[in-house]
């Protein structure tokens, strides 16, 4: 995304994957024969992201808030939509 900006605004980025696949921190891979999935490259073996043993409480509670308030803000987008534009 910073490297389409940057393009967009003038500038010439240059785009370098560490893997082999395109898509940087996070793809869609196939993971079984026909089953695909949102793959990122620091997941550990058990299917953590980071380091699970800095996990709290506290920190769990907190991005649950966060990423119910986006939820909830998309669903009264959602609801408002007038079935032709998005911000009328």
């Amino acid at each position: 995304m910073t490297a389409f900006y940057l393009a967009k605004s003038g500038r010439k980025p240059l785009v370098l994957e560490r893997r082999p696949i395109v898509g940087g921190c996070a793809t869609s891979e196939e993971f079984a024969p026909g089953y695909r999935a949102w793959v990122m490259s620091d997941r550990s073996e058990p299917g953590h992201i980071g380091n699970p043993s800095a996990a709290t409480a506290e920190k769990g509670e907190a991005l649950f808030r966060h990423f119910a308030a986006g939820v909830a803000a998309y669903l009264e987008r959602v609801v408002a939509w007038n079935g032709k534009e998005w911000d009328a």
